[in-house]
């Protein structure tokens, strides 16, 4: 019997997502993206167990995989300059991106872009306020799925 694809396991993911979202009243929005209220941080939901559909493709696998680190940017904006001028730049130097400064940012994962915010202050740090988010599908082929 062949592997499943991918796709099909999405598939399966998202149909028995959706069959729990309706028994619980709530859990991700059909589209796989982030539920969060205004002001709440944190994941969706508890990746701690995999779902049915992939716990027979081994449990520990998915286990793995979900614990596996990647980075996350938030890109500000960018611009190519040759060797001279970055050598160059000191200290107090500006550098000038072709890009508003109330344009929203890329969020990027293992340098894919995933999603899309805006910065925010959180206390005494910078963070970014999610307007769009890739689905499950669409992260997975970027980020090297089939």
């Amino acid at each position: 019997m062949p592997e499943p694809s991918v796709d099909e396991l999405l598939t399966q993911v998202q149909a028995q997502t959706a069959a729990v979202q309706g028994a619980v009243g709530g859990g991700l929005p059909p589209d796989g993206g982030a539920a969060l209220d205004e002001g709440e941080t944190g994941p969706a939901g508890d990746f701690s167990e995999p779902p049915p559909a992939l716990m027979a493709h081994g449990h520990e696998e998915f286990r793995r995989l979900l614990a596996i680190e990647v980075p996350l940017i938030v890109q500000l904006g960018q611009r190519r300059m040759n060797v001279a001028e970055v050598l160059r730049l000191g200290v107090g130097a500006i550098v000038e991106f072709n890009k508003p400064a109330d344009e929203e940012m890329d969020l990027l994962v293992n340098n894919k872009t995933v999603g899309k915010g805006h910065a925010v202050k959180v206390g005494e740090n910078f963070g970014i306020k999610i307007t769009h988010i890739a689905t499950v599908r669409e992260t997975i082929r970027k980020l090297g799925g089939n």
